[in-house]
């Protein structure tokens, strides 16, 4: 277990080769950086951490085997999942987000709100959306997925010059509510 109260000033975590033998519980605020390499495990505090981790800044994540994982933060820049074969669904809401790269991975759904229902007050009122890089090489989109993806003006493409269409769903929400309602 690691709190607050017991590492009050751990920033960065790089967990590799964690089993599904490994009890692990990270309930850590002061995070800013997260780095999973085979995780393997329980999702569950692979899914916690985002949640505690309110001031986030990157997560990169290689082979992460889990179904889904979330993310709200202002802070958040950078989102990084490879070879992340299980991984279907990625929810974020992140207004200063610079980078989402999401290669070799079988995404069904891919929400990126553009409001929250509490975060968005501590931005600035001024604030805008940053446009961000985006990379899907190798990932399996359909083209009514890449179609949505084009017409974002936030995003950013890398240079993919493959896509593998079979099936996939990007939501770029206004309503964050609707998290619930795939």
């Amino acid at each position: 277990m690691l709190s607050d109260e017991l590492t009050p000033s751990l920033e960065d975590i790089d967990l590799v080769n964690i089993g599904n033998d490994c009890e692990l519980n990270v309930e850590v605020t002061s995070l800013k950086n997260i780095k999973l390499r085979y995780w393997g495990g329980n999702p569950g505090p692979v899914s916690g951490m985002p949640r505690f981790a309110t001031d986030l800044k990157s997560f990169s994540s290689y082979k992460l085997c889990m179904n889904s994982i979330s993310f709200e933060s202002d802070s958040l820049k950078e989102l990084s999942f490879r070879c992340s074969e299980v991984l279907q669904t990625v929810v974020t809401w992140a207004p200063n987000l610079e980078k989402l790269l999401m290669m070799n991975c079988s995404l069904e759904f891919v929400i990126i709100y553009t409001w929250h229902p509490s975060l968005h007050e501590e931005l600035p009122d001024s604030h805008a959306p940053s446009s961000f890089l985006m990379n899907i090489s190798n990932c399996s989109l359909s083209k009514a997925v890449m179609f949505k993806l084009n017409r974002n003006p936030r995003i950013l493409f890398a240079n993919n010059e493959e896509f593998n269409p079979s099936y996939s769903n990007i939501y770029l929400d206004n309503d964050y509510s609707s998290a619930d309602n795939y």
